[in-house]
């Protein structure tokens, strides 16, 4: 560390701050720790002006930490914007202090909200580390309260119809980004109070403000949903925090009517995900995802197995395998088989889109049903389509798959219960076989197979 003084005490500034201005030079994040301490230093012996350290900041820190490469760019970060908070906190005078929140910090704030492209450092985190570490509770609600206001703002400025409202997009996913960052940090540590409860009343206001448009716009306000999807789907936000920021006011997303009306909706498939959040939190709504199925896969009708746009599509394409949230017996379905879907399959493994055709198919096979959200780390097992549903398609696999005892083999392996029986199976085969693509079925050869693999 060069020497900043010279014997008068008086600071050599401006080789000081081109020296901070360099970053660690080495990607080296013990720099920023040393840093870190240096200025803790600084601010606990009050030997140098404020002014003097916010400028140290603003023209040393932030032009190093924005240099750095990984490993040490996002320790740069929190490093740099942690000392600009505890120089401002150390303010005496409360309104010198709420003053410099306003010029100091909630500039370079709106600056990340703002930006376009991917920052390096992870700035979001930064800020959402640093905000949790404001004790100044006037400091805190005038920088958390500003921006929450200001995306509430752009809200009433976004398009009321499907169109992409570009500066929304930005700025609400780098806002999310701060607050899922600050709820990792709010339960890593004893929060102030204060600062909690701001937080909570102002991130209420934000989702009450989304959800007043989605509803508002029927659906077709998409940027809000993917807003509302993104933020209850990762996997920093717990059930339990619906409760503790009083965004209990999102369960009206599930009566029958709203739920009607979002599938089928330009947000549908966001709305989803949402949804499957909901349901998780709200034991006592879960009997609408009987809807769901019934909007998605209906006994009468076009399904739309091929169209990527469907409804029934949009379910299948949240799969991903994660840890279980929602079990079978949670939910109530329909008995029997949807001979609507076991025959739309089944004409579409006869066309030209064989290929999707066969792969949706195993899809449903093999998971018996399962379907999964990728990012909310939810498991919806056997809640797609019931059992009997299952068991024909995988019937109708042995008609239309060359390599379906492949397939029988792999689903026996994760499934023994798939095929409920002999008695079953002879249920089962005289419904099936009044059905012209059920003909031709053995039922004997495929019993023989099945007792081969059990």
């Amino acid at each position: 560390m060069p020497q900043i003084w010279n014997q008068e005490g008086r600071p050599f500034d401006k080789p000081f701050v081109k020296f901070l201005a360099h970053g660690s030079m080495t990607s080296n994040p013990d720099y920023w720790k040393t840093v870190h301490v240096f200025f803790n230093r600084l601010i606990d012996s009050h030997g140098t002006p404020t002014s003097e350290l916010l400028h140290w900041v603003n023209q040393g820190l932030l032009v190093g930490a924005k240099k750095e490469m990984r490993p040490s760019a996002a320790i740069a970060q929190q490093v740099t914007y942690t000392i600009l908070v505890e120089i401002i906190q150390d303010i005496k005078d409360d309104d010198s202090r709420l003053e410099a929140w306003t010029t100091e910090f909630t500039p370079k704030l709106r600056e990340y909200l703002t930006c376009t492209g991917t920052a390096v450092g992870e700035p979001g985190a930064a800020f959402g580390y640093v905000l949790t570490r404001i004790n100044d509770a006037k400091g805190f609600e005038r920088i958390w309260g500003t921006e929450c206001q200001y995306l509430i703002h752009l809200m009433s400025e976004s398009p009321t119809i499907s169109d992409f409202n570009v500066q929304f997009a930005q700025v609400s996913g780098n806002w999310i980004k701060i607050v899922l960052s600050m709820f990792r940090n709010f339960g890593q540590h004893e929060a102030n109070p204060s600062a909690l409860k701001r937080f909570s009343i102002e991130l209420q206001k934000v989702a009450k403000a989304a959800l007043s448009m989605i509803l508002e716009t029927n659906g077709h306000w998409i940027d809000g949903m993917r807003f509302l999807a993104t933020l209850l789907q990762d996997r920093a936000f717990t059930l339990s925090d619906l409760t503790t920021y009083g965004l209990q006011d999102l369960k009206v997303l599930t009566s029958s009517e709203n739920v009607v009306k979002l599938l089928h909706s330009p947000s549908s498939e966001k709305f989803i995900g949402v949804l499957v959040v909901l349901l998780t939190r709200y034991k006592e709504t879960r009997e609408i995802w009987k809807t769901v199925i019934d909007e998605a896969i209906p006994s009468i009708g076009l399904i739309g197995v091929t169209d990527p746009n469907s409804l029934f599509s949009h379910i299948l394409s949240t799969s991903d395998n994660r840890k279980p949230g929602l079990r079978p017996e949670d939910f109530v379905l329909a008995d029997g088989i949807n001979i609507n879907l076991v025959r739309e399959i089944a004409m579409t493994l006869k066309s030209s889109d064989h290929e999707r055709s066969e792969k949706m198919l195993r899809s449903l096979i093999n998971l018996r049903g399962r379907i999964f959200s990728r990012v909310a780390m939810l498991t919806m097992e056997g809640i797609l389509v019931s059992p009997q549903t299952a068991t024909a398609l995988l019937i109708l696999s042995t008609l239309y798959l060359k390599n379906w005892s492949e397939i029988l083999g792999a689903v026996l392996q994760k499934d023994a219960n798939l095929i409920l029986g002999e008695s079953m199976l002879d249920m089962n085969s005289q419904e099936l076989k009044q059905e012209d693509i059920f003909a031709n079925w053995d039922i004997s050869k495929f019993l023989q197979k099945i007792y081969t693999y059990r």
